[in-house]
């Protein structure tokens, strides 16, 4: 499309849905690719196919279509999110390489760590037993790292979650999270268990037995002890619920992905 001269490529969808809840992503083949692109309903598309099968050649020659891509600052800064896993190496290469790149921007910018999570209804007891958190309710897999199971996955995200969340608002504190992050990449191989997370906290200097109450915080729903209010269907995680939203807004399914303004 671009090579044929077009400045924008519009999309139809080929299902009768609305597109507001639809996002387009980059599935590994768009590298040079330079001109924007959109996504409109099927019922769009066909009145705009409609119309260009019956316009004329002066119609056609006078036809303008304005296209605007809305990337909002209300607040005079540039927030920005990364999305990764624990477990994903090239996410936490990243990281570990765009940590300076932050530090120059400081206040400048806002950077949002999200994670993706997944919903298992049709997983075998068996891997909600070893990858599930709420029966299924919250998931996670790595095929790159077979030994890492799911849950333990999970509990690195909640732990990198709540380090985000006390340090990195503060100025003078924000260099934490990424100092945890660089560290558990060079020294936990892709495989962030609670004993390698234990040490990152120590040689950064993050209190591990706070992060560790914080992770077991966010698990709501039941008022039993922990390894069984995890099982249950009814446990409600408000930080796992955050990214799930998150990742329904404005997700991806390439992993490390930066999202800039939305």
């Amino acid at each position: 499309m671009e090579r044929a001269g077009a400045a924008i490529g519009i999309v139809i969808d080929n299902t009768k849905e609305s597109a507001d809840s639809i996002i387009m992503s980059d599935d590994g083949y768009g590298i040079g690719i330079e001109i924007p692109s959109m996504l409109i309903t099927q019922d769009d598309g066909e009145k705009l196919k409609d119309w260009l099968s019956q316009a004329d050649d002066e119609e056609l020659s006078q036809i303008a279509i304005m296209a605007q891509f809305d990337i909002s600052r209300p607040d005079n800064r540039v927030e920005y999110d990364i999305w990764l896993s624990s477990s994903n190496d090239k996410g936490l290469d990243f990281v570990q390489d765009f940590a300076k790149v932050d530090d120059k921007f400081g206040a400048s910018v806002l950077m949002t760590p999200h994670y993706k999570f997944a919903i298992c209804e049709d997983c075998t007891a068996k891997q909600r037993a070893e990858h599930c958190y709420g029966d299924g309710k919250y998931c996670a897999v790595d095929k790159d790292h077979p030994r890492l199971s799911g849950r333990q996955i999970i509990g690195e995200d909640l732990r990198q979650i709540c380090i985000y969340n006390k340090y990195y608002q503060k100025e003078s504190t924000r260099h934490l999270w990424w100092d945890y992050m660089r560290h558990i990449h060079i020294n936990c191989y892709g495989s962030a268990n609670i004993d390698c997370s234990e040490n990152a906290h120590k040689e950064v200097g993050i209190d591990f037995t706070a992060t560790k109450q914080c992770a077991a915080d966010s698990w709501e729903g039941v008022d039993i002890d922990f390894s069984k209010k995890v099982n249950s269907s009814k446990v409600y995680n408000p930080l796992i619920e955050n990214e799930l939203t998150a990742y329904k807004k404005v997700g991806t399914h390439l992993f490390p992905s930066v999202i800039i303004n939305n």
